[in-house]
C-alpha cells in the first residue's frame, strides 16, 4: 500500500514540476491555479456559491488550490493501476 501511494505521489509530483510538457500536452487549458476561486488560497469548505467556480472543470489540473480534478485523478489512476494490479493479482 505504501508503495501505490509513493509512486502516485511520485508521479503526481513529476507532473506539477514539468506542467508545460505534460499537462498542457494532455489537453489541460489551466494548470497553475483551481477552478474554484482564485486557485491561491481557497480549498474545499471555500468552495461555495460566493466564490467564482469554472464552466468546465476538466480544463484544470486542480479544483482548488489543494485538490486535483476528477479528470486528474483518472489519469493519475491509470498511471498506477499497472502497479495496483501486479499487487493484487493471484
Amino acid at each position: 500500500m505504501v508503495y501505490v501511494l509513493a509512486q502516485t505521489y511520485l508521479k503526481f509530483s513529476f507532473k506539477i514540476h514539468h506542467y508545460n510538457e505534460i499537462f498542457l500536452f494532455l489537453g489541460f487549458e489551466d494548470v497553475s491555479s483551481g477552478c474554484c476561486g482564485t486557485g491561491y488560497l481557497e480549498t474545499a469548505f471555500l468552495c461555495n456559491t460566493a466564490f467564482h467556480v469554472c464552466e468546465d472543470a476538466s480544463k484544470y489540473v486542480f479544483w482548488d488550490s489543494i485538490h486535483p480534478t476528477q479528470i486528474t485523478y483518472y489519469l493519475l489512476f491509470k498511471d498506477v493501476r499497472p502497479v495496483i494490479d501486479f499487487i493484487i493479482k493471484d
